[in-house]
C-alpha cells in the first residue's frame, strides 16, 4: 500500500511449495507491507520538529486562556455573580466571590434577636445600621395625648448620657445594662455558637454577664467596621437596657436595699426599720408574694418619716407591684419580675426598627 497510509507493516513470508498450484517447486518469498500514520512517523524521527510542534501547542493553549480570562472579565464588568438568598429570619443576603451583604430589619423590641446571620472565627465584618426607636409605648401614647414630647426618639447610637431630672435612676441603672456604662439604647451585636442558639443555654447571654459573653459583645451604634469574629457562631442583636435575669434582679434590689439602710443609719434612725438580709432573701424568692406582701407592709409601718418611698422615688422610680401596690417602695416591680420570670419586661415596651446592612468577608 502507499506511504500516506498508516504506519504499521507487516511482512507475511511463505514458501512457494506450499502455495496451491506451484508445480515447479521455486522457493519465493511473497512480502506484505502495511503502513499507517506514515507522517507522524516521519516527523518522530525528526526531534526538532516534535520541539517545534510543542512549542506551538503551548502557545497555541496560552493564547486561548488568555482570550477566555479577558472574555470573562468583560462579562463580570456588565453582569457581575450575585447569588440572593432570603432566610427564616428575614435577612436577604447577596453573595458574591469575595464576600457577602446582608439586609436584615431588627425589631427593637426583641431582647437578642437573631439575624440568622452565621460567621466564622477570622471573618472581618463591616456593621452599619439606620433608624429610631422609643423607649415606652406607654410614654409615647400618654406624651401625645396631652402634646408633649419629653422622653423622646434615639438613634442606634442610643440615647446618650441622661444629665436631666432622671439622672439619678439613669447613674443607678447604667452599671446593670448589657453593655454598662455605654449609652442607653445604643445597638449591641453579640455571637452566640449555633449549638446553643436554640437550647436552654441561651438564657446565659441575655443580660451580658455570662463568662462567654465578655469577648462576644460588640458595641455596634452607627457603624463598626473591619470587625474580627473572634469565634463561631450566630450575630444577635439587641439594644442597650437591663435584661431583667434573676441574677440582675437580684443585685439591683440588694443596691436598693443597701441604699435605705445606709440612710437610716446616717439619719440615726431606728435600727429595726433595716432591712435584714434573710428579709431580702425572702423577698426575692418567696414562692408566695401574698405572705411576702404582708411582712413588707408590717416593715412599713415603722416607716413613719416615709424614708422609704422618699430614697425610692428619688433614687430608683421603680412601679409598684400592682395597682393595687403603686405606693408600696419595697413590693415593687422588680418583685414582680423575679416572681413571674419576666426577663424582657422593659424591652417589650420598646417601639420602632432598625435597619441593620453586614457585609461579611472571608479572611
Amino acid at each position: 500500500m502507499g506511504a500516506d497510509e498508516d504506519s504499521k507493516t507487516k511482512t507475511i513470508s511463505q514458501n512457494a511449495d506450499d502455495r496451491p498450484g506451484n508445480s515447479d517447486g521455486d522457493n519465493r518469498e511473497v512480502t506484505l507491507r502495511i503502513v499507517k500514520h506514515a507522517r507522524l512517523m516521519q516527523l518522530l524521527e525528526r526531534p526538532q520538529e516534535v520541539w517545534r510542534l510543542f512549542i506551538f501547542m503551548v502557545c497555541l493553549l496560552a493564547v486561548l486562556l488568555t482570550g477566555l480570562t479577558i472574555m470573562l472579565s468583560v462579562v463580570k464588568k456588565f453582569y457581575p455573580y450575585n447569588a440572593i438568598t432570603t432566610s427564616l429570619y428575614g435577612s436577604t443576603t447577596l453573595r458574591s466571590e469575595d464576600k457577602e451583604v446582608t439586609y436584615w430589619l431588627f425589631n427593637t423590641a426583641q431582647l437578642w434577636a437573631n439575624s440568622g446571620i452565621e460567621v466564622k472565627e477570622g471573618d472581618v465584618l463591616t456593621i452599619r445600621a439606620s433608624g429610631a426607636a422609643h423607649r415606652a409605648i406607654h410614654h409615647l401614647v400618654n406624651e401625645a395625648d396631652k402634646n408633649l414630647y419629653s422622653t423622646g426618639w434615639f438613634s442606634t447610637d442610643g440615647a446618650g448620657k441622661n444629665e436631666g431630672e432622671s439622672y439619678k435612676k439613669y447613674r443607678f441603672r447604667e452599671k446593670y445594662r448589657i453593655a454598662p456604662y455605654e449609652n442607653d439604647g445604643v445597638l449591641l451585636m453579640q455571637i452566640i455558637p449555633s449549638n446553643e442558639v436554640s437550647g436552654e443555654q441561651i438564657t446565659d447571654y441575655y443580660d451580658g454577664r455570662h463568662e462567654k459573653s465578655k469577648d462576644r459583645i460588640y458595641v455596634i451604634g452607627r457603624e463598626r467596621q473591619n470587625l474580627v469574629a473572634r469565634t463561631d457562631g450566630m450575630l444577635f442583636f439587641t439594644i442597650n437596657d437591663i435584661a431583667l435575669t434573676d441574677r440582675i434582679i437580684d443585685e439591683m434590689y440588694a443596691d436598693m436595699v443597701k441604699v435605705i439602710n445606709d440612710s437610716i443609719k446616717s439619719a440615726g434612725l431606728n435600727p429595726s426599720m433595716k432591712i435584714t438580709d434573710s428579709e431580702l432573701e425572702r423577698w426575692l424568692r418567696s414562692d408566695n408574694p401574698d405572705k411576702t406582701r404582708r411582712s413588707i407592709g408590717a416593715k412599713l409601718k415603722q416607716d413613719t418619716g416615709g424614708i422609704y418611698r422618699r430614697i425610692v422615688k428619688n433614687t430608683f422610680e421603680f412601679e409598684g407591684y400592682s395597682d393595687s401596690d403603686k405606693d408600696n417602695p419595697l413590693y415593687n416591680e422588680l418583685l414582680y419580675y423575679r416572681h413571674t420570670g419576666f426577663d424582657d419586661a422593659w424591652f417589650v415596651d420598646n417601639l420602632g426598627s432598625f435597619l441593620i446592612v453586614v457585609e461579611r468577608k472571608h479572611p
